[in-house]
């Protein structure tokens, strides 16, 4: 019999693949190296290590095929009584108790994460860095309010262009100074490591 996985298991014993999952995990059915079940296999270990009240149990038990009629002379076997309601709501129970605590499992694990500085809120993230930016923004905009004046006086292009270097180099160095910082505490980034020394402008007549 061809191998199947997860899914197919699930849908050939009409349960959820969140079940098969579960039986996976536990151990009680094996996959292979590619993920793949041996039907026959599943069945078997589901009828032997899960309670007959189980719904997968149960489903495997509805999906096996029937067995060959008796001779006429032979005692009729007795029949199991039927699955009380409240054995579907016990398995109910069980199934969101199981999907509960995988959840919570999932949730500490992103919270230790997040402690450990893995992991960032986004919302606290976006709001930084928009800040940050913003502010850098304003600081640019206001640079030709203030310095206007003395380019206007610039002897000629090449004093104008080192003027303009200076005053943007020197905007920008302090704006990584102020926000910098806040916005790495933000992010959980830790320290701003150091800004290289930046070249030394040509002094050299421009074209």
């Amino acid at each position: 019999m061809p191998r199947l996985t997860q899914s197919s298991l699930a849908r050939i014993l009409g349960v959820t693949r969140q079940a098969i999952h579960d039986l996976v995990a536990r151990g009680v059915i094996t996959a292979d190296d590619n993920g793949k079940i041996d039907e026959d296999e599943a069945r078997a270990a589901i009828a032997e290590r899960v309670q007959p009240r189980g719904k997968t149990a149960a489903a495997v038990s509805h999906a096996a095929p029937a067995p060959a009629p008796a001779p006429a002379s032979a005692t009729p076997a007795a029949q199991p009584p039927a699955a009380a309601p409240s054995d579907a709501t016990a398995m109910n129970y069980h199934v969101a108790r199981t999907l509960r605590e995988a959840a919570e499992a999932q949730m500490a694990q992103l919270k230790l994460q997040q402690q450990r500085g893995n992991l960032i809120d986004k919302d606290a993230a976006v709001q930084a860095v928009y800040t940050t930016f913003r502010a850098l923004r304003d600081t640019l905009l206001a640079l030709p309010r203030r310095h206007a004046a003395a380019l206007a006086d610039a002897p000629d292009r090449h004093a104008l262009e080192q003027q303009l270097d200076t005053i943007l180099r020197d905007a920008l160095t302090l704006h990584a100074r102020k926000a910098m910082p806040a916005l790495a505490a933000s992010l959980g980034a830790g320290a701003i490591p150091a800004e290289p020394a930046p070249a030394a402008p040509a002094t050299g007549p421009q074209p």
